[in-house]
């Protein structure tokens, strides 16, 4: 579903620390990688928030996103970069590719990881027991803190943030997450602390084109 894309993201996040018993940084997870929720149909009709985004910009809109991962427990930082490409806009759907390139720091070759697609329907059926308000936020848990007018490559965006807090097998993870309609893919910044495993994963957009 939707609302558990960030929460999803802070799992990948904490498993990659906590697993193996590695000491190095986790490699950041999908980030902005949403999909579609695909619950049987059950309530009324949902208009998804990340086909209305992407609809207002022209095919080919492309964003990039740098996240960064660091530790108190080692030197090396992680560094994942998504490339987000809307390739198809249609009636009922649209169809947005992501590519990964992970570098861990280790003085390894960066990974290029094969793109992937991810479609987006106009709208959904909002399943027995939920509301239209669990679908207009990032997760559950997510309250409103503020509105912040932010900056980006020269441009100003006005974001709504949100913060929550999880629980995980590695312990609380603090989410923070500014939003805004007017950048494509929605997320401007966001900000994941693990204390216990004593991580900070900071993901930033670092380009935007329009056609």
């Amino acid at each position: 579903m939707r609302l558990f894309t960030f929460i999803s993201l802070a799992l990948v996040v904490v498993c990659t620390a906590g697993c193996g018993g590695s000491s190095a940084p986790p490699a950041p997870g999908a980030g902005a990688v949403t999909v579609t929720p695909s619950a049987a149909p059950a309530g009324p009709m949902f208009d998804t928030l990340e086909y209305a985004n992407w609809k207002r910009f022209p095919v080919g809109t492309t964003v990039k996103r740098k996240s960064v991962t660091s530790t108190e427990r080692s030197t090396n930082k992680v560094t994942s970069v998504n490339t987000y490409t809307l390739r198809t806009v249609g009636a009922d759907v649209v169809e947005v590719t992501r590519q990964n390139t992970t570098d861990r720091g280790d003085g390894t070759a960066p990974a290029v990881n094969p793109g992937e697609t991810n479609r987006f329907n106009r709208q959904f059926a909002i399943p027995n027991g939920m509301t239209a308000d669990d679908f207009n936020k990032p997760s559950r848990k997510a309250k409103v803190v503020g509105e912040e007018e932010m900056t980006v490559l020269g441009k100003k965006y006005k974001t709504t943030v949100y913060s929550w807090s999880d629980s995980t097998e590695a312990g609380p993870l603090e989410v923070k997450l500014w939003l805004s309609e007017e950048m494509p893919g929605r997320i401007v910044k966001q900000v994941m602390k693990q204390s216990t495993l004593a991580n900070t994963t900071s993901e930033d957009v670092v380009e935007v084109t329009v056609p």
